[in-house]
């Protein structure tokens, strides 16, 4: 009877062990890694900028990165930005077009509409090949005349050839997603009204050819925020064709209403002389700026001007939006900055 009482208990303690041991405890599974975030995927962004009005604007024609990421990362609202998109990547392109949107900021690309850079020569020739030769034309009758302090051609606006280079590199930035386009060279225009080999009437055909070739721009594409620089004997009710002005042809007028006006005039060299034709040309953009129609950016040069806080007081004086630089020879170095 003590036996069996006694396995009956061994079995009952067996039992409890048993049933009170704790169940083994399962490994954790592996943590999953989180999903890489992929970036959003770059979309174009073309806004109406006809009623774009810059607050601050930047110029910089060169291509560092470490430059442009600075120039993306400083945005403001309503900045404008100028940029020789020729040898910037598309990859670097796009990412500035993302912050600009995040801005409600412009970005728009540099053309030359009144010289041929010598390094562009050999892509102009190679453009020119591909078209029919009843378009071709013999360089020298194209180019006016050499421009040694930028290594470049002057050039006649007038041919049918220049017009079709012109269009084809406004092919190339809006295929670059740019906002607008950096009118610059437009001061070719001052060789004709002097160029002693042509006639009166043949110097009036060919500012009449510039101001047209401004117009046609901003006319193929109405949205585009346009830039005008230099070129300012053409910005005005007249252009004159001598000293005094008895000879003269229309101007730009920026003053007046015209839908194929530039939005802006940028007043290279600002404020660096006081001789008359710079104050009639300095009524003419202050008349401009005055009538709402034309935005004015007053850039100013240290190796000119020097003396910045003057140039910054003529700019508040006046309501022209400011920028300074180091030279014009040294954008494609460094950026313009806000003085």
């Amino acid at each position: 009877m003590r036996l069996r009482t006694g396995i009956v208990l061994a079995s009952l303690l067996t039992l409890l062990a048993c049933s009170s041991a704790q169940p083994p405890v399962a490994k954790p599974a592996p943590a999953s890694k989180p999903a890489p975030v992929q970036p959003k995927p770059y979309q174009p962004w073309h806004p109406d900028s006809r009623r774009f009005d810059a607050t601050r604007y930047h110029l910089y024609y060169g291509q560092q990165s470490a430059v442009l990421k600075t120039i993306g990362q400083q945005l403001k609202k309503q900045d404008l930005v100028v940029l020789d998109g020729r040898r910037i990547k598309q990859s670097v392109l796009r990412n500035l077009f993302s912050q600009a949107r995040q801005k409600q900021a412009r970005i728009i690309g540099y053309l030359s509409i009144g010289e041929l850079d010598s390094r562009e020569r050999e892509r102009f020739d190679q453009f020119v090949q591909q078209l029919p030769p009843a378009q071709h034309l013999p360089f020298d009758e194209l180019a006016l005349e050499w421009n040694d302090k930028f290594q470049s051609w002057r050039v006649d606006v007038s041919h049918p050839l220049w017009s079709l280079w012109i269009d084809h590199e406004l092919k190339r930035l809006q295929q670059q997603d740019f906002h607008g386009v950096f009118l610059d060279t437009a001061d070719t225009v001052d060789r004709y009204i002097t160029y002693p080999q042509w006639s009166l009437a043949q110097r009036t055909d060919k500012v009449q050819a510039m101001i047209d070739l401004i117009r046609r721009i901003k006319n193929q594409n109405p949205k585009q925020f346009v830039l005008l620089n230099r070129g300012l004997n053409l910005i005005g009710e007249q252009v004159w064709l001598n000293e005094d002005g008895s000879d003269w042809t229309p101007g730009l007028a920026l003053m007046l209403p015209h839908a194929d006006n530039p939005d802006a005039v940028l007043y290279e060299n600002a404020f660096a002389s006081d001789d008359p034709w710079s104050q009639r040309v300095e009524a003419d953009l202050r008349a401009s700026h005055q009538s709402g129609r034309t935005q004015v950016l007053a850039l100013g040069y240290q190796d000119v001007l020097s003396d910045r806080a003057q140039f910054v007081a003529r700019c508040r004086e006046t309501g022209f939006i400011c920028a300074w630089a180091e030279s014009s020879t040294t954008l494609h170095q460094s950026p313009s900055t806000q003085p």
